[in-house]
């Protein structure tokens, strides 16, 4: 079950970015554009840190390790 729902979050996820890559265009933005990227380093890092937390955090949601007493 675990194997299967990490599956379908990958295919949600990707299906997510084509869909809004194709609605909105894609925009490439010059590779170092400080003064466009500096105000949005702290949104960044969060997104960044949450993303990892929850990537090793679903399989331990969905079922442990080891069994619950």
């Amino acid at each position: 079950m675990t194997t299967i729902l990490r599956f379908v979050v990958t295919l949600m996820m990707c299906g997510g970015s084509v869909y809004y890559i194709a609605a909105a265009g894609a925009h490439p933005a010059p590779l170092f554009d400080l003064k466009n990227q500096i105000p949005f380093l702290a949104e960044v890092f969060g997104n960044t840190t949450f993303a990892f937390i929850y990537h090793h955090s679903v399989a331990g949601i969905i079922y442990p390790v080891r069994p619950q007493k």
